[in-house]
């Protein structure tokens, strides 16, 4: 049997690395990161645990003219509050200005 973690915030999840260490002692485990995250998660768990990058983004001129339509006509989930503090979260670790600027648009 296999299983996949898709890992977000690795650093700050101590049970998160327990877990996948105690599933790939039953299974065999495939582990979805960033490519800025390869190094951090090699180093935390063993050697036999499969891993995979994710391309999170697509920069092409198709890509960048559905993100715009959908910040235009997207619809605020009922939970407003978790999804202001969520996309104050992701704002705040862009590094670049410019695009900082441009996701701060909720």
């Amino acid at each position: 049997m296999r299983i996949g973690f898709m890992l977000s915030f690795f650093d700050f999840r101590n049970d998160i690395r327990r877990v996948i260490v105690e599933m790939s002692k039953l299974c065999e485990v495939v582990v979805f990161i960033r490519k800025e995250q390869v190094e951090t998660v090699k180093k935390h768990l063993p050697e036999n645990i499969e891993y995979r990058l994710i391309a999170e983004r697509n920069n092409d001129i198709l890509n960048s003219f559905l993100e715009k339509i959908f910040f235009l006509f997207r619809k605020i989930p009922k939970t407003k509050m978790n999804y202001y503090l969520m996309e104050e979260f992701k704002i705040g670790n862009i590094e670049d200005a410019k695009n900082k600027i441009k996701r701060m648009h909720y």
